[in-house]
């Protein structure tokens, strides 16, 4: 029988982490994209089973602690390997925290459809761009391209626009017809919700490219007010 040399070891491990991490960002990306279709089709029982897959994120988050906290203990990892371990521990935070995000919206989905007077179309709009960016910032995870994260966290300004654009156009309909109040502000927390989803894929962005190239990007992030 073939020794396994700690460096093996090690690889071995670290490979099971990353696909671990790979796994819960597929999640997190059925999350995001089940409570969109939710919202759009007011469907409380899609609601209730996105309540209930938030554990599957936790549980998947718990595991990836624990193999990150046994590779630390056995391999006692350095240098780039531990920039790495530690990076993959805040990443599978992020995303566990997008899955919360994805849960509190369908918590709060009203139980009757939200009025065509509010801007539904434009809800959408985030909620694509919110997913799009999940989505390409899991894939710059597995290609390791830091040059790819790098334009997740630019994008991030954008979908932070459109928020604003949207809390606008609601707060204004609220003003003048006091029937919309309520599921208006059900769309701005959950439009809110979406924004926040994009924060936590630029902080993921931005360990890729830690991970990557081992500093910080020099260039400080892009905000909404230059897409005005």
């Amino acid at each position: 029988m073939d020794v396994i040399l700690p460096r093996a070891t090690l690889d071995r491990q670290m490979a099971d982490l990353r696909g671990r991490v790979l796994r819960l960002g597929d999640l997190a990306i059925d999350q995001i994209a089940h409570v969109l279709a939710a919202v759009d089709a007011c469907d409380a029982g899609a609601a209730a089973a996105i309540v209930a897959a938030d554990r599957d994120l936790d549980l998947a988050q718990a595991e990836i602690e624990q193999l990150a906290v046994k590779i630390m203990a056995l391999q006692q990892p350095e240098a780039h390997d531990l920039r790495v371990l530690v990076s993959a521990l805040a990443i599978a935070g992020s995303l566990e925290r997008i899955g919360d995000h994805a849960k509190t919206i369908a918590r709060k989905l009203p139980a009757s459809a939200l009025p065509d007077t509010l801007p539904r179309a434009d809800f959408g709009v985030i909620g694509a761009a919110a997913l799009g960016l999940v989505r390409q910032v899991m894939a710059a995870f597995a290609k390791e391209d830091a040059a790819l994260a790098l334009t997740v966290r630019d994008r991030d300004a954008e979908l932070d626009r459109l928020y604003q654009l949207c809390f606008e156009a609601v707060v204004g309909i609220m003003e003048r017809d006091g029937t919309t109040v309520r599921p208006g502000v059900f769309l701005i927390h959950a439009a809110r919700n979406l924004e926040r989803i994009g924060d936590h894929a630029t902080n993921i962005a931005e360990r890729i490219h830690f991970d990557a190239v081992g500093c910080k990007p020099k260039e400080a992030r892009r905000r909404a007010v230059e897409f005005v």
